[in-house]
Order: structure tokens, then sequence, then C-alpha cells
């Protein structure tokens, strides 16, 4: 591969004698002669040797093939996409070889990944792209320069047409004739897209550090926010490029400005004095430029292993508005109940936020996987240093809930009707009748552990919530210390049954389902308080989110909720409360096993992960669901103002609704949180706790019988003949708990068998 850098080479090539003569002769039938025509690519960037195979730097450019369009059609489908030249970016376009459809090529929307720009395009005309030609290594046959096949050329497909990622490699050009014989139409790569880093995560990064309430840029702040992230960030990443620069942000961040005016930012940012590149900006490219994977066979990658360590678990601020910038899509009224969250804060708010809508969702069922129907269940604890203001991330829950608040406030004037008359009440006769319908779901946070069964049990299935800003509020509970509360935390995935069947007075006998959501926060010393063991389960059902450590940062300036804003997030709180049925999330469910499977194999060696890894996927599941049906309210909202009528929301089946990729996107995103905040604040104690166990059994001393029969090297087929008596899952554990005490140690794979390897650490 060679670039092509002008218009005129690109036509020279296409107007060679010889390959007219291919083109021809393939059209006529011959196979062979196809394999000699010249290919291009134009969504790449070729490697340094020239190949494509492994490229994963995208061009500004995306390559189109739309096949198999009836004869009768062709003309139509030509005259549409040129009708549309402007809406899509047209750069060029071309029949295939064999006349049978089109090649076209679009400026890529920087947003987007690869496929997203096909489909994106492919809605706009109405044409089926070809599924197989997706990733950025496609190469395309050309034909000639005729009129018959070359329909449009745009001259700025020659262009520098680098990618706009996190590089210091230069590129120039995005089009490259194949001169190697015999690749075939679709060029091969073993590097997924995921291995490049677009802008579209970077430039938020900057936009949120510069405006608080991005995505929204009120217009009295537009041309001073443009020219703080060109002038302080963007053009240090960009090499001062105005054109590259612009690329970037005009139209899609624009914020309603012209083209002119966007050029004057621009033109005026760069002509600041240059410096060193700040260091904001070089966290971000530190965070996008590495991918940190977490090494095989054993350990913790740099930037996981925190909780083992003697230091703060919390990240510094910066880091987490990076962190931030990943988040997917969000409908419009999510946005507006984030907004009150400073940069860093986003996703935790988020999580913090999803307890309280699980219980507005009380009617609704979910499934993961293969295991049984469930209600959706959550509990989300915000850790974070004092005074990091983290309970600002609890802020939208009394918004969502007012309707839900309504209802138990009605019902507790009920209830306090009944007792107030009973208490002026001279004898039996004028004891009023209790009421059996009244229900409160909303719980105080020092609600006894017997008080809240009854609640539970007169809620009959129904949701309870609970939230307090302080967790050590929870151990406040008159006569009940929150260690009698664990079945509640046990049971939060299992739907389980709790009770008291006690025949003293005092109890209370009744049995009945868990149904208890929480959100909660505190600092460091309250979350280990109240989470004395690591090992028990309980914390692996807890959502920890990690606020950042923003002890150095500038005091933020709060947003606050409007009047609107308000009554839109309690519009959408009561259109949650009449949902109910089954809801399916195949998308949701493949994405969580593979993350499983994924972090299974890169977590060998490393028990805490392992044990941890699980219920991370339960946690990201219910959560991610609950984002999939905040994408349902909004879409109802949409239509319901589009439209001018109400929507009977209890009569809409869930299921006819699929998840966006966002949603999916989303999911991962939050297991691998969930995963990494347990694991910064709980392996430590966990491993720990562990070896402690381990060390007070006799089964695993050094001298134990069997450790003594072990080898030096052993694999677990080697501990089966040894052992013919135990099932391999029983070897398994036992080799197991013989690593966490130490007495073991994994060392690879076997030579011949690639089985995995141990040997004995003989203390």
């Amino acid at each position: 591969m060679r670039p092509v850098l002008t218009r005129q080479k690109y036509l020279e090539l296409r107007q060679l004698a010889v390959h007219k003569d291919y083109v021809s002769r393939v059209r006529q039938g011959d196979a062979d002669a196809k394999k000699r025509l010249l290919q291009f690519n134009y969504s790449c960037i070729p490697g340094e040797d020239g190949k494509l195979k492994g490229c994963t730097q995208m061009s500004s450019s995306v390559g189109m093939d739309v096949d198999h369009i009836a004869p009768e059609k062709m003309s139509e489908v030509a005259e549409n996409i040129l009708s549309k030249k402007d809406e899509i970016g047209l750069l060029m376009l071309e029949r295939s070889v064999r006349a049978e459809g089109y090649h076209l090529v679009f400026k890529r929307d920087v947003t987007l990944s690869q496929e997203d720009n096909l489909k994106r395009v492919s809605d706009i005309l109405g044409v089926e792209y070809d599924k197989g030609a997706k990733d950025i290594t496609r190469v395309f046959f050309a034909t000639t320069d005729s009129e018959d096949d070359l329909l449009y050329l745009d001259d700025s497909l020659f262009e520098i047409a680098e990618a706009p990622v996190v590089s210091e490699q230069q590129h120039s050009g995005a089009l490259a004739p194949n001169e190697v014989d015999g690749e075939g139409e679709t060029s091969q790569s073993d590097v997924g897209e995921g291995a490049v880093i677009p802008y579209h995560l970077i430039l938020p990064a900057f936009f949120q550090m510069e405006c608080q309430t991005y995505p929204e840029v009120p217009e009295g702040t537009r041309n001073d926010t443009l020219f703080n992230v060109t002038a302080k960030y963007l053009r240090y990443c960009t090499d001062h490029s105005f054109s590259r620069i612009k690329s970037l942000l005009y139209p899609q961040y624009a914020f309603g400005l012209s083209e002119e005016e966007m050029d004057a930012i621009i033109r005026s940012a760069l002509s600041r004095e240059r410096s060193y590149t700040p260091k904001a900006v070089k966290h971000i490219l530190n965070k996008y430029s590495i991918s940190n994977p977490l090494p095989k066979g054993g350990g913790v990658a740099e930037g996981r292993g925190e909780a083992l360590d003697e230091g703060s678990p919390y990240r510094p601020l910066d880091m987490c508005i990076i962190d931030e910038v990943s988040l997917p899509q969000m409908p419009r009224w999510v946005n507006i109940m984030l907004k009150v969250a400073p940069p860093g804060y986003r996703f935790i708010t988020l999580a913090a936020t999803a307890p309280a809508m699980m219980t507005l969702l009380t009617d609704v069922q979910v499934k993961f996987g293969k295991k049984r129907q469930t209600r959706l269940n959550g509990w989300t604890h915000v850790d974070g240093p004092p005074a990091s203001n983290k309970s600002i991330c609890l802020s939208p829950i009394p918004f969502l809930m007012k309707h839900l608040q309504d209802e138990d406030d009605r019902n507790q004037a009920r209830e306090d009707e009944y007792f107030q008359k009973k208490e002026e009440a001279t004898n039996k006769k004028e004891q009023p009748k209790q009421p059996k319908d009244i229900v409160i779901r909303i719980l105080p946070a020092n609600t006894s552990r017997l008080e809240h069964i009854k609640r539970m049990a007169d809620a009959k299935g129904k949701h309870t919530y609970t939230y307090c800003e302080e967790i050590q509020s929870l151990n406040m509970t008159s006569g009940s210390q929150f260690h009698n509360r664990s079945d509640f935390m046990q049971l939060l995935f299992d739907n389980g049954m709790t009770g008291n069947q006690s025949f003293v007075q005092s109890s209370i006998r009744v049995r009945c389902p868990v149904c208890w959501n929480l959100s909660t926060s505190g600092t460091r010393d309250q979350t280990l308080r109240t989470f004395k063991n690591a090992t028990n389960g309980a914390i692996t059902r807890v959502f920890f989110c990690l606020v950042p450590d923003n002890t150095d940062a500038p005091m933020p300036e709060y947003v606050q909720y409007s009047d609107d804003d308000q009554a839109y997030l309690e519009r959408a709180g009561a259109i949650m409360m009449q949902m109910n049925g089954l809801v399916t999330s195949p998308k949701i469910d493949k994405a969580l096993y593979e993350w499983v499977e994924r972090t299974r194999q890169e977590s060998l060696g490393n028990t805490e992960r392992l044990i941890l890894k699980n219920r991370s996927a339960d946690i990201a599941h219910h959560f991610a669901v609950t984002m999939h049906l905040a994408w349902v309210v909004q879409s109802i909202m949409d239509t319901e103002d589009r439209e001018g009528r109400k929507i009977e929301v209890r009569d809409l089946d869930l299921s006819q609704y699929n998840e966006r990729q966002s949603v999916v996107d989303l999911a991962v995103y939050a297991a691998e949180q969930c995963l990494d905040s347990q694991y910064r604040l709980w392996a430590k104690k966990m491993k720990q706790q562990l070896e402690a166990a381990y060390e007070g059994t006799a089964v695993f001393k050094k001298s134990d019988e069997d450790y003594v029969e072990l080898p030096e090297e052993f694999t677990y087929d080697t501990l089966q003949g040894i052992f013919p008596e135990r099932k391999i899952g029983t070897i398994r554990k036992m080799v197991e708990r013989m690593r966490a005490a130490g007495k073991v140690a994994y060392a690879g794979t076997h030579e011949e068998t690639g089985a995995k390897l141990f040997k004995k650490v003989n203390k």
C-alpha cells in the first residue's frame, strides 16, 4: 500500500490501460482478472510497512459498499445518493466492478464508530450496506475514470486524512492502491477497532472542564467555551492545525454558531502564545493512549491495584473527569437529572439514583441469562473522603420519587389518625378498626428490623426503599444493630424470604419476601465499620462508587434544578411507577457474559477479582436494564409531547423495546466500575481474611497429608491421578484454597498439554 495524495494521481491510476483491460475482462465474466485490479482503502491509515493487516488508525473518511441493487434501480439509487451528498458528506461515488452496486466514500463522524458511521449513512440513503465490509481495513476494487464508472469525486478526499485519534505519528493520505495480488476484496485485521481511541472520548472531557452544564452550553458562554477548549487543550493534541481542529469541532460542537464564527474562534485561539502541553491534556492523552490491560497469570495491572497498598483508593479528581467522558449517550431526562453533578460525579450520581428508579419499577420483572425471573434490586453506596460533597449524588432522588412519597404521606396520615383514635378510645368496644391497606414504602434509615419486616409484608411484594446521606445512621436503630439486617443484604438479589416467627408478644409473627433497595453514602471509616466482614458475600451485592479526591480542587459551582427540571423528573418517576411486565435483555446478557469470561481469563491468579466478578455482572445487569427502561420512559414522554395525548403505560409490552447499543456499552462500563471499586476497597481485607481463615485450619498446614502428597509441580490432571476418588471440581477448590493460603503458586502452563501448571511453595 502507498498513499495517493492528489486527484491527478488518483485519476491516472484509474486510467491505466492495463487496469481498464482487467475491468473489462471482469465484466465479461473472467473471475481471475479481478485479482489484478487496483484496490483502494478509504477508512484507515496503513502501517509504516505499507500493509493493512493489524492497522487500527482510522482515516477521516469512510468507505461503504452497497451491493445487489436491481438493474432497474441502479440509476435511482445513484440519484438519491447524489441528492444527499451534502447531508452525508460525500467524497466519492463509483459503480462497482460488476456494475451491480456502488462504492461510496463519505466524511467520518468522529463521534461514531466505523459501523455506526455506516449505519448512519445507510439510514439516510435508505440502502443496506454490506455487513461483511464494516472493518476499517476493507479495500475496494477500483473501476475506471469514465463518467459511467466514477460518478462523483471531491478534491477534499486528497487532503491530509489522519484519523482524529491520540497519536504522535503523522500520516498523509487516505487512499492507497494495493499492489499485492490475490488478497481479495476483504482485507483481514487481527486488531479490532476498540484498540483505537477516537477524539469523541477526549473532546467531551475538555468541554466538561470548561462548561459544567455540558452537553448543554448556554448561548452566552458558547464563544468563551469554544475558545478555551481550543486554546487550552485541543490545539496541543492536534499539532495546532486549523483544518484538523475545525474538522473536529464543526459542526458537531458548534452549539449553533455559524461556520464563519467558528473559524474566527479557532484562529483567535491559535494566535495565543504557545507553551508546554498542559498537565490536564497529558492526563487525558495518557488515559486514552494506554489500554491498561490486566496481566494474565496473576497480579494486578497498573492502576488496578491501589487497594492492596496502604495509600488511598480514591482517584484524583482530574482522572475521574476522564472516566466520565466514556459514558454512553443518555436520555434527555437523565441528562437533566445529572446536571447537578460536578465533573467526575456524573456516573456515580447515575449509579446512586438507580436503586430509587428500581423501586419505582417495582412491577417490572427481569431475567439474566438462565437465572430465574427476579425484580430489579440494588444497593449503591457512595464512598468518599470527608467534605467531598458525596451527598450531591443523592440529590435527584426526592424529585424522581415525588409521587411515591405523596402516596406514603397519605398513608402515613391515615395511620396516624388510626393510632390517635386508638389512644383516645376508652374501652374495647370503641377501639377503631385498623386499616389493612396502608402501605408505606419509603422507610427512614433508622427503621427497626422488625418494623421493616412488617412494612415489607404490608407492601405485598412491592419494593421498600431507604436512602441516607450517612450510612452510620443504619447502625443507630434502637434495639437492632446493623448486623441483624445482614439477611436483607444477603437476599437482595435472591428475592428470598425473611421474617420473624417468634411467639414473643412484642415480636412480629410474619414471613415475607425481601424487597428492599438502598442508596447510601459515607466516609471510608463509616464504610469499614458497616461492612466488617469482606468474605461473607454481603459486599459483593453492593455497588460501591468511589467519589474522586477533590481535596486540592477548587470549590465547584453547583447547578440547581429549575421548576421545569423538577416537573420533568417527577413526570419520569410517575411513568416508571406504571411500568410492568417482563423485560428481556439479550444484548445486555451477551455482553456481560462475555465480560465475565474475559475478566476471568485476565484475572487468573488473582483470587479476589475472581470472587468479585460474577456479582459485579449481576449488579451491572440490574443497572443496565434500569437504564434501558429510562430510554423507554424518554420515548413515552417524547411521543406524548409530539402527539398531544397520554399513553397508557400499563398496557405497554416492554419486551417490544430493544436495547440500544449505548445501554449495552453502559452495562460493560458499569460492571468494570463495580469490580474496580470493590477491588480497590476490599481486596486487601478480603485477602487477609481468606488467609486467616485458611491458616486457622489443619487442612492447609505444611504437614497436612494432602500437601505432602503433592509433587513439586502439577496440573489438575496430575492431582486427579493422585486423588482418583475426588471429582475435578473438588480438586480445583483444594488447589485454590492452598493458593490463598500461600502454599501453592501458579507456574504458567504445561509445555506439552497447555494445562495450568502449579508449584508447591515450601516455606
